[in-house]
């Protein structure tokens, strides 16, 4: 019976990742477009160019923030993450 509760909280977690790959492709984009904007800033000695890289950082952010579906899509990841530590490392005796 535990087995079939860890399948069925599987698929339901395999369906819900499927769901939102959209989401978290665009929050790994966002936070990588965020990621080059504050390197690009600390490196720049422009004051035109720091207005630039903090406006795209701050739009990057703002990209990052309102994509709330990919951090359910991440949690449903841990969890088939975990569902498939707990039935995959068992051996049988």
């Amino acid at each position: 019976m535990k087995k079939f509760g860890l399948i069925v909280a599987g698929g339901i977690s395999a369906i819900v990742l499927l769901v939102n790959l959209g989401p978290i492709a665009v929050l790994l984009i966002s936070g990588a477009l965020m990621y080059v904007s504050i390197k690009q800033f600390l490196k720049t000695d422009s004051t035109f160019a720091k207005i630039v890289w903090a406006l795209i950082g701050l739009a990057a952010f703002s990209s990052t923030v309102s994509n709330f579906p990919a951090i359910i899509g991440l949690v449903a990841l841990y969890v088939l993450y975990v569902i498939y530590i707990r039935t995959g490392t068992k051996k049988k005796r």
